[in-house]
């Protein structure tokens, strides 16, 4: 009796160990490339000899590795999820040519802005890891990744740029003021004329500093 109690503890211990082990991890992160153009790049870590299968999978073959996307109002994917090259060989298992990945594989999806009040794309991706010797139950994760829309950036940029030109205009006009002129410039003139209205002006100061020439007068006879 007492064996039959540990031979069930450790059939209950090993599904438990089968569940909580998982040899893939995901990160994720959104990169803009243009405008309101971005680009979704999900990482997956693979542990060990484990292996992730490709998104396309023949059928009989093992489960894919598949991505579904949150139907957001404003945000329209581009394309299908791109992924890297892999492995393709012969699996004596299934008797079919399959597609997997080893270590690590980056999948990338592009996706639009149309409305610049959405913050994050919502994703689930479902996969099945395996070894040369066995596969553990397929897996669903959901995900949810933020990231800050073009509006925001271009509108920061546009104010910073309009505060650093204001700076530099009033610097200049500071420092041709405590030089005792009365000069002042827009904002919208650029470096090099402020520049060269400084010098002329001071060429000018230089030049009604000098002394009057005299011309000596010729003695009577």
């Amino acid at each position: 009796m007492k064996n039959y109690f540990i031979v069930l503890f450790l059939f209950i211990n090993s599904l438990v160990s089968a569940q909580v082990f998982d040899p893939i991890s995901f990160t994720n992160e959104v990169k803009q490339v243009e405008g309101d153009t971005y680009e979704l790049i999900i990482t997956a870590s693979i542990d060990g000899a484990w292996h992730l299968y490709s998104q396309h999978v023949g059928e009989g073959g093992p489960i894919p590795t598949t991505f579904t996307f949150e139907d957001t109002k404003g945000l329209k994917l581009i394309g299908n999820v791109k992924e890297p090259e892999g492995h393709t060989v012969h699996d004596p298992v299934f008797e079919m040519q399959i597609k997997f990945f080893e270590q690590e594989a980056i999948f990338k999806q592009q996706f639009r802005l149309t409305n610049t009040t959405v913050k994050t794309i919502n994703f689930a991706v479902e996969y099945m890891a395996c070894n040369d010797t066995q596969c553990l139950p397929p897996e669903t994760k959901n995900f949810s990744v933020s990231f800050n829309n073009s509006a925001e950036n271009k509108e920061a940029v546009k104010l910073l740029d309009k505060d650093t030109s204001k700076k530099v205009s009033e610097d200049i006009a500071t420092e041709v003021n405590d030089g005792g002129h009365n000069d002042t410039f827009s904002s919208e003139d650029t470096i090099s004329n402020q520049q060269s209205a400084v010098k002329a002006s001071a060429q000018k100061d230089s030049l009604s500093r000098l002394p009057t020439s005299t011309v000596p007068q010729s003695k009577s006879a």
